[in-house]
């Protein structure tokens, strides 16, 4: 089998917001615009800046979405390079896939570039203020500036305030719950995509140990060679053992300089902040009204679907079985593309690889964004039912490619 390091993952985005500058300035589509949004950030100390996607204004006042990013300097567009253990040959843009898609269903969609994103880091073209990893010592910093998103998109005048939903991707799934529970209670409801029900010390564990099987089911690797022919995997597993010493409270830092002190660039603080995130949001889910959507693809290998299941386990299990749909989507990844084969386990062809968000996921969204918004489905309109597992013949666009593998996704300034 041919294989070829996978440049980087979180590339320039440079080149793209040059190639791709209309894309970011409001133009009209079918009657449909696209707005470069601002709003203030989660403390007020600047302003946030990202793009409105509103349907034609017959749909007006629309139901409305507001995506929030996973972990890592992320733009507006949240561009993902590939997953756990693969990358794809193109970076795929998801935000800006899943909004083109949703606008085009009559919502509208709010997507915003993260606060450490911003011209410093050639990560995308703001205003912001340069930020480091010393900067950043709470994750709830992250979640301040989703509520101001949504508070945002609930006051434009083409949208529905009451029919305003905020979605988490990956690290922000586990947003959902408090921002529905007390920061935003006003919201319509939230979904988790790919959002871990697992602390963060035990999601490395698990990304590990699928690691460790891929490499062997894939490479023919045991884990030494593993080790041997891919450092990144090494810092991987010294990245876990940290945090989980973190998480235990046995890591060796001078009381009162966890702000001071970068584990996996990131500060100590922030990985306390984070792996406490998990039984807050636990605990809120248990205590929300309004409806959740859970949504897993079944070959993701950062946030695998069991998490998604753990997540309906756990509402099932306090008497909230009503108030949440799951929806495993067949062959979709961490980045909600399509990888169409019978078996990942196994060698496939790079041509299986889809290079777009599928439309199962865009299908999903919107279904259960306007039953909830009371708004009736056009009979053209479908998507795969929610509670079972989805099935699809996959995206119509491949290419050839030798495998590619990604190991740190979550290591360095990755992190936040």
């Amino acid at each position: 089998m041919v294989t070829m390091p996978f440049v980087r993952c979180m590339s320039s985005l440079a080149t793209y917001f040059v190639a791709f500058s209309w894309m970011l300035t409001a133009r009209t589509t079918h009657a449909s615009d696209i707005r470069t949004a601002w709003f203030p950030s989660g403390k007020g100390e600047f302003t946030m800046e990202g793009n409105l996607y509103l349907p034609s204004p017959a749909y007006w006042p629309a139901p409305g979405i507001v995506l929030v990013h996973g972990s890592g300097p992320q733009s507006r567009r949240e561009e993902m390079a590939g997953q756990l253990m693969m990358g794809w040959l193109e970076p795929i843009h998801v935000f800006e896939e899943i909004a083109l898609a949703l606008q085009a269903q009559g919502i509208a969609v709010l997507t915003y570039d993260k606060r450490t994103c911003g011209g410093f880091n050639d990560c995308s073209v703001n205003e912001y203020p340069e930020v480091t990893p010393l900067d950043i010592t709470s994750i709830e910093t992250f979640v301040d500036d989703a509520v101001q998103a949504t508070k945002y998109l609930q006051n434009h005048e083409a949208v529905k305030a009451d029919s305003v939903v905020v979605a988490g991707h990956s690290q922000s799934g586990q947003f959902i719950p408090s921002i529905l529970l007390d920061k935003n209670p006003s919201l319509m409801g939230g979904i988790m995509l790919a959002g871990p029900y697992s602390p963060i010390n035990e999601l490395l564990n698990k990304q590990n140990e699928l690691s460790v099987e891929l490499f062997d089911s894939l490479l023919d690797l045991t884990p030494k060679e593993a080790l041997v022919s891919y450092p990144l995997m090494q810092d991987a597993i010294f990245l876990s053992i940290d945090v989980n010493k973190i998480a235990n409270d046995e890591y060796n830092v001078t009381e009162g300089d966890e702000d001071n002190v970068l584990v996996g660039g990131a500060t100590v603080s922030f990985w306390q902040s984070w792996i406490e995130l998990a039984d807050i949001a636990v605990q809120d889910a248990a205590k929300i009204s309004q409806p959740l959507l859970i949504v897993n693809g079944d070959l993701d290998t950062n946030v695998p679907s069991d998490e998604a299941r753990d997540w309906a386990d756990y509402l099932d299990s306090v008497g909230a079985s009503d108030r949440y749909e799951l929806a495993i989507l067949r062959c979709l990844t961490h980045s909600f593309n399509c990888i169409d084969v019978p078996d990942f386990s196994e060698p496939f062809s790079p041509s299986a690889i889809g290079t777009n968000v599928d439309s199962q996921l865009t299908d999903t969204l919107a279904k259960w964004i306007k039953k909830h918004a009371g708004i009736p489905l056009e009979e053209t309109e479908g998507s795969p039912s929610t509670n079972s597992l989805q099935s699809t013949s996959g995206s119509s666009r491949s290419y050839i490619i030798p495998y590619t593998f990604l190991l740190g996704m979550l290591l360095g300034a990755a992190v936040w």
